[in-house]
């Protein structure tokens, strides 16, 4: 993590930073964070559902490589996002949470045995969406609550939120390995994206 306003600065993605030229912001704000709590949670929902979806996403060394592209593809998303919506942006944001987001999309739309994608219209998906939206709301509020009690300026990039994780759950299933299918050969093809 980092910690003091020039930290953030500099590692922290926002359109000033793009117009001055700081590109490499546009990855460097995936591993800064905003303190060790900020740091904690992250690693948390990472640690809670990065063993579950490799499992989903075939065979080593394959599906280590998926989760990265889906990691790193939805942390991108959610920072155009965020840039689009902030064009002439000062406040920089910092943290993985849109890759994040993303994993969760992409999960939420697989089964656990390894059944078919599930639709984005079904019940289930939008029902855990709902909750997720919820859960943002919560943060949002918690956290401007904190800044407001402790005077610092601090806040939620929902926007780097809602980018990945919609970039997760409607094209991460192209991440997913194909059906092992034999070919007349007899060897086995699969860890191969599968097209949507």
């Amino acid at each position: 993590f980092i910690s003091g306003t020039d930290g953030i600065t500099r590692w922290g993605l926002s359109a000033s930073a793009i117009s001055e030229g700081r590109f490499e912001t546009i990855l460097l704000h995936m591993f800064a964070h905003g303190g060790a709590m900020h740091l904690a949670m992250n690693m948390t929902v990472l640690a809670g559902i990065g063993p579950t979806l490799t499992s989903r996403l075939g065979r080593h060394p394959m599906n280590w490589l998926r989760f990265l592209l889906l990691f790193f593809l939805s942390g991108l998303v959610g920072a155009a996002l965020y840039l689009a919506l902030h064009p002439m942006g000062t406040a920089p944001m910092v943290g993985a949470s849109g890759a994040l987001y993303g994993l969760v999309g992409l999960m939420i739309r697989t089964s656990t045995d390894g059944g078919p994608v599930l639709a984005v219209k079904s019940k289930r998906i939008q029902r855990i969406t709902w909750d997720l939206v919820k859960q943002n709301a919560f943060l949002f509020v918690l956290l401007a609550l904190m800044a407001w009690t402790s005077g610092s300026a601090a806040g939620l990039a929902w926007e780097a939120h809602l980018g990945g994780f919609l970039f997760g759950l409607i094209l991460g299933p192209r991440l997913l390995p194909r059906p092992e299918v034999t070919v007349p050969n007899g060897e086995l093809l699969s860890d191969t994206a599968m097209p949507c």
